[in-house]
């Protein structure tokens, strides 16, 4: 072959070359891409497959924590209902302790009083010995009133003798 037949068929062979290269370069690049593709996808999978384990795992410990957190809830709900209550009871218990202040007073009031209503009978049953109740006897109006004042100094010669 010439040099010159060479170089009219050159051409030819090049877009022949080039056109072959053309038609198999897409199955051969298509071949090593559908490889590829197939470990991606096998590599997806798995990758999947252990997130969904992990979700798994995941949901298993949110209801665990779930569950945890209304058991704590319910906890904190008594506490508060047996502290609110026990608020109660000291109020109830602060209120009794100011009524009972208010009659030990009205009491020590009461006491004062009847020693010194003693004191004086003393002193008058002392200054007028027994005329005392012979004058009440005889300085009465009623029987009902003689009656009336000989149970009061009755009763008061008994307080007199149980303090003393």
């Amino acid at each position: 072959m010439s040099c010159k037949k060479f170089y009219n068929k050159l051409p030819k062979i090049l877009v022949t070359v080039v056109t072959a290269v053309m038609v198999f370069l897409p199955y051969i690049a298509h071949a090593a891409s559908t490889s590829d593709l197939y470990n991606q996808q096998s590599s997806i999978s798995q990758e999947k497959k252990q997130l969904q384990s992990i979700k798994s795992q995941k949901q298993i410990e949110a209801s665990g924590l779930s569950s945890d957190l209304k058991s704590i809830s319910s906890t904190i709900n008594q506490v508060e209902s047996a502290i609110s209550q026990t608020r109660k009871e000291i109020a109830d218990t602060q209120t009794k302790i100011e009524d009972l202040k208010i009659q030990i007073q009205n009491e020590e009031a009461n006491l004062s009083r009847e020693k010194e209503k003693q004191g004086n009978l003393i002193a008058n049953w002392y200054m007028e010995g027994e005329d005392g109740l012979m004058e009440a006897v005889i300085g009465a109006d009623s029987l009902s009133e003689l009656v009336d004042k000989t149970r009061y100094y009755d009763a008061v010669r008994a307080q007199i003798e149980e303090t003393i």
